[in-house]
């Protein structure tokens, strides 16, 4: 599904510690891809994503990220009518929590 034309489209900084060659070869490069997007893309990198997966595969994608930010699955949540709690990011920052509130 993802080729190296297709990540090309993204923008550069969004591999700043790996190059595409390595990303492709990840048994499932698309989790990768959608936490980078959601956590450091810019408005057209989600417009790109949600060309080519949807939204509905983006919301697939980000509830099983564990390691996703709040806001970012906060984001897909609100656009995709996804209640919170269906999010793994979510159930592990309840179950880990932070001496501060971040």
């Amino acid at each position: 599904m993802l080729t190296k034309e297709n990540l090309a489209q993204f923008s550069t900084h969004l591999f700043w510690d790996t190059t595409v060659a390595e990303v492709l070869k990840l048994d499932n490069p698309l989790p990768f891809l959608v936490q980078r997007v959601l956590e450091y893309g810019q408005i057209q990198d989600w417009f790109y994503l949600k060309d080519l997966i949807g939204v509905a595969g983006i919301t697939q994608v980000a509830k099983s990220i564990k390691t996703l930010e709040y806001k970012s699955a906060k984001l897909v949540a609100t656009v995709s009518n996804e209640p919170i709690e269906n999010f793994a990011c979510y159930t592990t920052r309840q179950l880990n929590p932070n001496f501060w509130n971040s």
